[in-house]
């Protein structure tokens, strides 16, 4: 399955490429920020706090659980401007490589912390969905490591973010590819689910077989 839906990832992006490509600079196509930095160290309220988007919470392959965001106690109304919003594309600003998720229905008051840029298309001709697949690609990759700072953590800057030239394909690509990505990521948390039942059942068996006389 997982070959299967590369391959077929490969061929539009044979596709797209016979296509005219528009180019166009990050900056001209989103609306680009940093998320909640804080300034000090934030209390767990894991009954009444309002969930905190951080890097943990993204795996490698760009899987992003909602669910495990840390409760704290902040204030979410005066946060506003930090808020997760459905359509936003999130992008990890540090470590590589750097990681791109398209937020859906994100839980009502979620902030997002410094560990992201949040961005915000702002051309009707641009996906947020095809815009976090494009940013999870090897050219766009290729710039982010170009342009990254720092000596043990390296870090992107939203100054060099904002030069990143992106690829806008027709609606009717942009759509098929969001679409092909969606279903591998589906495919990787089954096979993420897969992994963590059968290494539960190898352990109950290995601790069964310890007790037995």
């Amino acid at each position: 399955m997982t070959f299967w839906l590369s391959d077929v990832i490969i061929v539009f992006r044979v596709i797209h490429r016979k296509e005219t490509k528009q180019t166009t600079l990050l900056r001209d196509l989103a609306e680009i920020k940093m998320g909640y930095l804080s300034r000090g160290r934030l209390d767990s309220a894991p009954s009444s706090g309002v969930r905190l988007i951080q890097l943990r919470d993204l795996s490698r392959d760009g899987i992003l659980d909602l669910a495990s965001a840390q409760q704290v106690e902040l204030d979410a109304r005066a946060l506003g401007r930090f808020a997760a919003i459905d359509g936003d594309v999130l992008l990890s600003n540090r470590g590589e490589p750097l990681r791109a998720v398209a937020l859906a229905s994100p839980p009502v008051g979620a902030l997002v912390s410094s560990h992201f840029f949040v961005l915000r298309p702002t051309q009707p001709r641009l996906r947020a969905d095809y815009l976090a697949w494009f940013l999870n690609q090897q050219a766009a990759q290729t710039f982010f490591h170009r342009n990254m700072v720092g000596t043990s953590l390296k870090m992107l800057n939203k100054q060099a973010l904002e030069l990143l030239p992106v690829e806008v394909p027709s609606a009717e690509i942009q759509i098929k590819l969001a679409k092909l990505a969606e279903l591998n990521l589906r495919h990787k948390k089954l096979n993420q689910l897969l992994q963590e039942k059968m290494d539960l059942l190898v352990s109950n068996i290995s601790i069964h077989s310890e007790r037995s006389p």
